[in-house]
């Protein structure tokens, strides 16, 4: 069993796979305008952190954004979209939007066309992020031609270049501090994407728990 790791915006390493979307998902919310972006990333590929370390930049704009997880979505939505106009300086994010489509809420569409015409009167950007893509979804055409109307970002994986640093970062959010020989010894031998360097550190924490060894090469080497 591997503890779960507290999110934080200083952790979230903005490599070439996630940059463009960062910086195109920041102007369009930070722009006090009506706007839909729908963010797609694969599981694991850092969609919340991304979600997180938004709201912090939002913040440092002088917004107010909401942050909303997907299974709290149907309720915000039946209590948010009912009290009339939105400030100008808010802004609303929905984290894990699949699990809100997927558990059937979407059979009534009424909620969230409502909460999308409310948002649009009151001129506030909107910010889905999910698992799925846009063209995947199974909703009406009530949703689907606002969602069409708003633009499409997505979470890729890593370059080569960014494998060391996103290492060391993710190693320090378990505590591990690597050396940049160790960084370079790891990074050649992990697949170039998130969840591969997420399972490798989990996995060196399991056996220097375990083994109650120090985590040095030849514990690097035997969890590769």
């Amino acid at each position: 069993m591997v503890s779960c790791l507290p999110y934080g915006a200083e952790n979230f390493l903005l490599h070439q796979g996630v940059k463009s979307a960062f910086e195109t998902t920041l102007a369009l919310t930070a722009s006090r305008s009506y706007s839909i972006v729908w963010l797609s990333g694969a599981l694991r590929s850092g969609k919340t952190h991304f979600s997180i370390k938004l709201y912090e930049e939002l913040i440092k704009h002088n917004l107010f954004p909401h942050l909303i997880e997907g299974r709290d979505i149907a309720g915000f939505l039946t209590d948010r979209g009912t009290r009339g106009p939105f400030n100008g300086d808010e802004v609303f994010v929905f984290d894990d939007v699949q699990i809100y489509m997927e558990d059937g809420e979407l059979e009534d569409s009424g909620p969230l066309v409502a909460f999308l015409e409310l948002a649009r009167m009151s001129r506030v950007p909107v910010l889905f992020i999910s698992t799925l893509a846009r063209n995947s979804l199974k909703c009406d055409e009530h949703i689907m031609s606002r969602l069409r109307s708003g633009h499409l970002v997505s979470l890729l994986n890593p370059s080569d270049g960014d494998m060391p640093s996103l290492i060391q970062a993710m190693g320090r959010q378990r505590g591990i501090l690597l050396t940049d020989k160790r960084v370079r010894f790891i990074a050649r031998r992990l697949r170039r994407d998130i969840p591969s360097v997420e399972e490798y550190l989990n996995k060196v924490t399991h056996l220097s728990t375990v083994l109650n060894k120090a985590v040095k090469l030849p514990l690097l080497s035997d969890a590769l």
